[in-house]
């Protein structure tokens, strides 16, 4: 009986594969951490009054907790959970105009009309999410205690508050009559003038969205297994910015090897 020399190398492959990683199972560590960061926020978010203008970039940040597991010699996962902020604003060039009929003032017949004209409006955005990120983590030492790591992956971000603050800059309120065929305008005891920096708040409506995120930085560990985690993120499409960590060791230590690559020096 011929024998299946391909398929058994395939087996024996995968055994070998599989060995490998449970062997690193019981070489490397896993950890806790909690995690906090700040930067620029580029989610373009706003008002539907304004959704077609392109808000300009806020402050916003995260902080939250990880686990991450390594599954092999300086590879493995995190995922976690955090909350994060983010912030925009605009500066709008349209003038908005409304327009409602009203009960007609005594002395007139047939329809009375309010007119309102919006115009140098702005409006700030906050929304905050309970994001969910799943990355890839890749860790190389540096030093005898030391690592540069590369993350990547996503995160899954559900929104839990947003809102706006609008102001106009110039509000002006003018009646019109049918039966005139006349504007009304300057007479404030009728709410008939010109006001400034009016205030508005509502909600925003958001839906939850995929972040594809990128992390990148060093790993300052101790005897213990502790480290410091100092770099930076982007969040594509969302926000950039610097990020620490703290972690607490769990599982058996990492052991660099005797000879440190030599990315920085020893």
């Amino acid at each position: 009986m011929p024998h299946n020399t391909p398929k058994h190398t395939t087996i024996c492959t995968v055994l070998l594969f599989c060995a490998n990683i449970l062997a690193a199972q019981t070489q490397y560590s896993s950890e806790w951490s909690f995690h906090a960061g700040g930067g620029s926020t580029m989610y373009k978010f706003s008002s539907e009054t304004f959704e077609k203008e392109t808000p300009q970039s806020g402050i916003g940040g995260a902080m939250g907790i990880n686990y991450a597991y390594f599954f092999a010699p300086y590879i493995g996962f995190s995922l976690g959970i955090e909350a994060a902020m983010y912030n925009n604003s605009l500066q709008s060039s349209l003038t908005l105009n409304t327009e409602q009929q009203i009960e007609t003032p005594m002395g007139l017949q047939g329809k009375f009309y309010l007119r309102t004209q919006y115009e140098n409006i702005t409006e700030n955005h906050t929304a905050i999410l309970l994001q969910l990120p799943l990355l890839l983590r890749l860790q190389l030492p540096i030093s005898s205690k030391n690592y540069f790591y590369l993350s990547a992956g996503g995160k899954y971000g559900q929104p839990l508050t947003a809102n706006y603050m609008r102001t106009y800059g110039t509000q002006t309120t003018t009646g019109y009559s049918d039966d005139t065929k006349l504007t009304y305008s300057n007479m404030p005891n009728h709410g008939l003038e010109t006001k400034h920096n009016i205030p508005e708040s509502d909600n925003l409506n958001l839906k939850a969205t995929f972040i594809p995120t990128i992390e990148t930085g060093i790993k300052w560990q101790n005897r213990k297994g502790n480290a410091l985690y100092t770099g930076a993120y982007i969040d594509i499409n969302h926000a950039i910015g610097i990020k620490l960590a703290f972690s607490l060791g769990i599982g058996t230590k990492m052991e660099p090897p005797e000879k440190p690559l030599p990315l920085f020096g020893n």
